[in-house]
């Protein structure tokens, strides 16, 4: 008596095993609709917010991020399982330097996953490179004639330089007079009497900015 007992629990156990099985629904064939960023975006750097609506049967989530394609990956950023909500979306924010990226997303249940929804992703730097900026000269004032001989001369700093180069140029014969490099954004020079020219650019390991002029004069 026992024995059959035992044997009709543990045929029930089965049958109840079997139901949950077949129960998970098969979500191959569905599709995951991207909500964000849209296929081929263009992103300023940082905090990135990557979208998509809720798949029905879909327990989790898998999001990845390449750079600078997945079938020619240099490398994989971002690998993660995002949990099931109750919100009719879904998202995940991250942040990503300036690249070309390939993000995908599909949907996972108990026994079933979506194929991958595909996009690709430029992201690019918000800062203006070095040599697309202009030095503002700041004093002396352009043309200026003075019987001063000790000169301050000074610029405005600029986003990107770690250092900044200053030419002084006899006009009269174009000859070299001074060339030095420094980190502030002003610099005092003993000169003689002539005609002048002065020049700054700014400059960092990778770059530098084209020179900014002015002339003066010393009586």
């Amino acid at each position: 008596m026992k024995h059959r007992i035992y044997s009709c629990l543990l045929l029930l156990l089965l049958v109840v095993s079997c139901e949950e099985i077949i129960s998970v629904p098969d979500i191959t064939e569905d599709i995951i609709e991207v909500i964000a960023p849209i296929n081929n975006a263009s992103l300023e750097e940082g905090p990135i917010t990557f979208s998509w609506s809720e798949l029905e049967f879909a327990d989790q989530y898998q999001l990845q991020v390449a750079t600078p394609t997945f079938s020619e990956a240099n490398q994989v950023v971002l690998d993660t399982i995002i949990g099931d909500s109750i919100q009719s979306f879904r998202n995940l924010t991250t942040s990503l330097g300036p690249s070309l990226y390939q993000w995908r997303i599909r949907g996972v249940n108990t026994n079933f996953q979506t194929a991958y929804a595909t996009q690709n992703l430029e992201v690019f730097s918000s800062q203006i490179p070095l040599s697309d900026q202009v030095i503002t000269l700041l004093s002396p004032e352009d043309n200026i004639e003075t019987s001063e001989t000790s000169i301050t001369f000074s610029w405005e700093a600029l986003e990107m330089a770690t250092q900044y180069r200053i030419i002084i140029t006899n006009t009269t014969d174009n000859s070299v007079v001074t060339e030095q490099s420094v980190t502030e954004t002003e610099i005092t020079l003993d000169l003689m009497s002539g005609n002048f020219q002065w020049s700054v650019r700014a400059e960092n390991d990778q770059e530098n900015s084209p020179y900014s002029s002015r002339s003066l004069t010393i009586l």
